[in-house]
């Protein structure tokens, strides 16, 4: 509709006051029909991003309520006493992929492809946002990091189906996702490895630091049992174990 009104405005221009000579100097500064078409069309512009700013906002936030309000505790770690049945990405992974999918495409064909590619652009990246928090708000065992890997799986699959331009931007996002993902699939028994993988952050794409990368090994339902194995790898095997001991003081303080 702002591309209806953006263009109706200009045929009304160059129709009825360019070609019927109202105006003299076309593109002068001083032409105040110039400026005034100029200046509408920045408000135009102006509730288009507002319009669109709210419309992401709602769509954001029935994704997180989504993931609040239906992501369960024994999603990312079911009981060790039952047997488990894994039939793919958990239900709040479907639901907001739902949501993403009936969305993302809403301007396509409708709107200037620039304002397509920033609308698809910033949903991408609160999307990926989202997922963050869910997971360092998420306890993750060695078994339920197989559900965990489903919805991280879906999730880039639906961003690689859908974002067609800013992939550059896009896709290392959920990527880096994937890769700590595998942070939990590791058995304690190989903490050595946790260590080494979550100490290499060019595994992440850089998209995450150090300190954002232990965060994440901290979900582990595992983590008080291999805490001492991972940070010795962490903080490096040189150290001696006095040096270790005053680190671990002081992570404590």
């Amino acid at each position: 509709m702002a591309d209806l009104i953006i263009q109706m405005i200009d045929i009304f221009y160059k129709e009825e006051m360019i070609n019927r000579k109202a105006v003299k100097q076309e593109n002068s500064i001083l032409n105040p029909s110039l400026q005034s078409k100029k200046k509408l069309e920045g408000l135009v512009d102006k509730y288009v991003a507002d319009g669109l700013n709210v419309g992401i906002d709602i769509l954001i936030d029935e994704i997180e309520a989504t993931f609040k309000n239906g992501l369960k505790e024994q999603d990312y770690n079911p009981p060790i006493d039952t047997s488990t049945i894994f039939d793919g990405p958990t239900k709040p992974a479907r639901t907001a992929v739902k949501i993403l999918e009936d969305n993302i495409d809403l301007l396509v064909g409708s709107a200037d492809k620039s304002i397509v590619d920033v609308f698809q652009q910033e949903i991408a990246e609160r999307f990926f946002q989202i997922i963050v928090k869910v997971l360092k708000r998420s306890t993750i065992s060695v078994t339920g990091a197989i559900n965990l890997i489903s919805d991280l799986n879906l999730y880039y699959d639906f961003v690689v189906e859908h974002i067609k331009t800013n992939k550059k931007l896009v896709y290392p996002l959920f990527q880096s996702l994937k890769k700590v993902g595998s942070i939990y699939l590791i058995s304690g028994s190989e903490s050595k490895s946790i260590g080494k993988l979550v100490s290499d952050l060019s595994k992440f794409n850089g998209i995450f630091g150090q300190e954002e990368i232990y965060e994440f090994v901290q979900r582990r339902q595992d983590w008080p049992l291999i805490k001492r194995d991972v940070e010795k790898v962490m903080y490096g095997l040189s150290l001696d174990s006095k040096a270790f001991v005053e680190l671990q003081i002081f992570d404590y303080r």
